[in-house]
């Protein structure tokens, strides 16, 4: 009996042991994930910088709206009603963005 107790307690040791382990390793896999990220970030070409980029941007912007108001006088009361048509719209963004070494 005693040495049935030994022998689970040496396992349970042992199962600590290796979880021990694995959890302390879990540091050095993230900062190996990260590394890896940010070799392949690298590779791919400079990163977005707002010191080192610069850029320009031109906005157009038409459009055509009919407003109708209409009033009506009903006793002492005055009604108004508003409509707002957009009948046409369109817009249009150019530019160009250049990241410096």
């Amino acid at each position: 009996m005693r040495r049935r107790a030994q022998t689970s307690l040496e396992y349970a040791v042992l199962v600590s042991v290796v979880v021990a382990a694995l959890v302390a390793m879990t540091i050095y896999m993230k900062r190996g994930m990260q590394g890896r990220l940010q070799q392949s970030a690298e590779n791919i070409g400079p990163q977005y910088d707002p010191e080192k980029t610069t850029g320009n941007m031109t906005m157009t912007s038409t459009g055509h709206m009919i407003t109708r108001v209409t009033s009506n006088t009903v006793g002492n009361k005055i009604q108004i009603t508003s409509n707002t048509i957009i009948e046409e719209d369109s817009s249009t963004v150019h530019g160009s963005e250049t990241v410096l070494p």
